[in-house]
């Protein structure tokens, strides 16, 4: 029986040292996805305050016009890769 086991040893150890780096790339892997997901988090509860915002202005008719200005220059940073420009001081 011991004979038979003998010539599975080095298989299972190669086996083995595959197995090692695959784990380390699933790792970095789930790292990028979970920054990801921090990032689009981010972005979902700036819309969401800025959504807040525009539907309380609903409600102050001189507001919506500031806010109707100040909604131009918003983009979304982690699609475009450009910062958004902010609204001059005058608004």
């Amino acid at each position: 029986m011991l004979d038979a086991l003998v010539p599975d040893i080095p298989r299972t150890a190669d086996l083995l040292s595959e197995i090692s780096p695959a784990g380390r790339e699933q790792s970095v892997g789930i790292d990028q996805l979970h920054q990801s997901i921090q990032q689009i988090d981010q972005v979902t509860q700036s819309n969401s305050g800025a959504a807040n915002e525009m539907a309380a202005a609903t409600r102050h008719p001189a507001e919506a016009a500031r806010l109707e200005q100040s909604a131009g220059f918003v983009r979304c940073g982690a699609l475009s890769r450009e910062p958004a420009r902010a609204p001059s001081p005058g608004l």
